[in-house]
């Protein structure tokens, strides 16, 4: 693999690994908070 590929890859894991998080933080506040959605999103 090249240095770019490892890049690349670093980066798109990156994105999913915060996206989940980010997910995990919408379904913790709808816990905590009944006005948030549990269910849903982008």
């Amino acid at each position: 693999m090249r240095p770019g590929d490892v890049l690349a890859a670093l980066g798109i894991g990156a994105v999913v690994v915060t996206g989940v998080f980010f997910i995990d933080i919408i379904r913790l506040a709808a816990i905590w908070y009944p006005g948030v959605p549990a269910q849903g999103g982008p």
